[in-house]
Order: C-alpha cells, then sequence, then structure tokens
C-alpha cells in the first residue's frame, strides 16, 4: 500500500522492471532539482574515492542515474536494453 502512493504519477501505471520506468526515472531525477542535488552530492563522492589512473570503471545497475556526467570513461550497465546504459548484461 505504502509504495503505492511513494509512485511518481508518470510511473504509477508501469511495472518497476519496464526499462520506460527506468527513463521516467532518469527524467525525474533532471526535473527536480532536490533530488538532482543529493545525486550530484553522492556522484562528487564516489568520483573523488575512485584510485587516479585511467583504468576503466563500470557502474552496476545504472538505472537513472547521470553518473557519466562525473567519472570521464564510465560504462554504465544494466540488466535490459534503453538508451542509457552502455552495456546490457545479466550476472
Amino acid at each position: 500500500m505504502l509504495s503505492k502512493w511513494l509512485l511518481h504519477p508518470l510511473t504509477c501505471d508501469l511495472d518497476i522492471n519496464d526499462p520506460r520506468t527506468t527513463e521516467l526515472h532518469w527524467q525525474i531525477i533532471q526535473q527536480k532539482l532536490v533530488l538532482r542535488r543529493i545525486y550530484q552530492e553522492w556522484y562528487l563522492l564516489i568520483a573523488a574515492h575512485l584510485p587516479p589512473g585511467s583504468q576503466p570503471v563500470i557502474e552496476l545497475g545504472s538505472g537513472g542515474g547521470f553518473l557519466r556526467g562525473y567519472i570521464p570513461g564510465l560504462f554504465t550497465s544494466d540488466i535490459f536494453f534503453y538508451s542509457l546504459p552502455s552495456v546490457v548484461l545479466d550476472g
């Protein structure tokens, strides 16, 4: 019951595993300043704690995030195809 109440109106009729839901999550994060700033703060912390060098970095389960903007050359991934991930994989 509570989980339905917390859903965004744009995604309430979509399955959580529907790629359209993930793309809508990305759009929602981009539009909500406070939420975007929370992600930015988290992403800056992640980027600051990566070892120096040019080794490849992969984000597992990138979802609707935008970490790629903070880590040059980042490979993003998810378990299904949609427009955001670089790689589709399933463990």
